[in-house]
């Protein structure tokens, strides 16, 4: 698993910057892939090695300030026959061998489907991490707040989590046309092209902002909790606790799993492998939590089912 630890080797000889310096957007072009960093980020050629012991070449873009450490992991499975719910199923255990997942839930950045995980360290960190799989390549992102005190760092690392956007039609990510095309930090400062602090995850490839209820349902809880939500037609309905920039809210499924979903994960653990007998019939299935508890997903539907989806739309 030395990909997921070499952003922090490559980084251990820098020195923290004394204060935070001014957040940028740094455009990858050939990477296909764009986000925040709070300062220059260094590029390392290094190995990713999967759960299954897969190997496949891999660039590194990582930076860090204060006690964080922001790192995106592109690897290269061109060469490979994985596909993207088991590569993103692989690198989700990954995360989980190293901690504890408090959220896990499916999300979709410039219509590409992926999974966004918040994960407490064994060494009590905190993690805010988004894994998606396209065009061959697996896109692991991580904004990792180092203790002493790194629940305090968990706005910025969410921040760096939202930023994250793919590179759309010859190199465009997001922006008016020709805007933010070219590599390197150009004008997409916080707020601006391809969302920042104020820009978000919401609102973005059609998904609605959570509305009030949704932040109300969640005061006074932590990420990953369970509460009731009632919906715009009155129902009340259990929904995750799920970090967004605006604040915690409560995220609804369009609707439960079936039975049969939650009954193939009894007894299991977040990120199993289990069969889930479904109307096409026997399906690989993976366990993972849903605001009314543990339930088996289809491999070959992740991120498409819509008892599987995020919240809002």
């Amino acid at each position: 698993m030395r990909w997921k630890f070499a952003a922090v080797v490559v980084l251990a000889s820098m020195p923290f910057a004394a204060a935070a310096q001014s957040w940028q957007q740094y455009n990858y072009t050939d990477a296909g892939f764009s986000a925040q960093f709070p300062n220059p980020p260094n590029v390392s050629d290094e190995k990713y090695k999967t759960a299954s012991g897969i190997e496949v070449p891999a660039k590194i873009f990582a930076s860090r300030n204060e006690n964080i450490v922001y790192s995106v992991t592109v690897a290269d499975f061109t060469n490979t026959a994985l596909d993207n719910d088991k590569a993103i199923d692989d690198a989700v255990k990954i995360f989980s061998a190293g901690g504890e997942i408090k959220a896990d839930v499916n999300e979709r950045v410039n219509r590409q489907h992926g999974r966004e995980l918040t994960v407490i360290g064994k060494d009590a960190s905190h993690s805010s991490i988004a894994i998606f799989f396209f065009d061959h390549k697996l896109y692991a992102l991580e904004g990792r707040a180092l203790p002493p005190n790194a629940e305090a760092g968990s706005a910025n690392t969410l921040r760096f989590q939202q930023s994250l956007q793919f590179a759309m039609n010859g190199g465009s990510f997001g922006g008016a046309p020709g805007e933010n095309a070219n590599d390197g930090p150009p004008g997409g400062g916080p707020g601006g092209p391809g969302g920042g602090a104020g820009g978000g995850r919401f609102g973005r490839d059609g998904l609605r902002a959570p509305p009030p209820q949704a932040f109300a349902a969640c005061k006074g809880k932590s990420a990953g909790d369970t509460v009731q939500q009632t919906t715009p037609a009155g129902d009340q309905r259990p929904a995750l606790c799920t970090q967004s920039p605006q604040g915690l809210f409560a995220r609804l499924n369009r609707r439960p799993p079936p039975p049969e979903a939650f009954d193939a994960c009894q007894g299991k653990k977040l990120g199993d492998a289990v069969q889930f007998d479904t109307p096409r019939g026997l399906q690989d299935s993976t366990c993972i939590q849903t605001p009314e508890g543990l339930a088996a997903r289809p491999n070959n539907r992740a991120g498409r089912d819509p008892a599987f989806n995020g919240p809002n739309g």
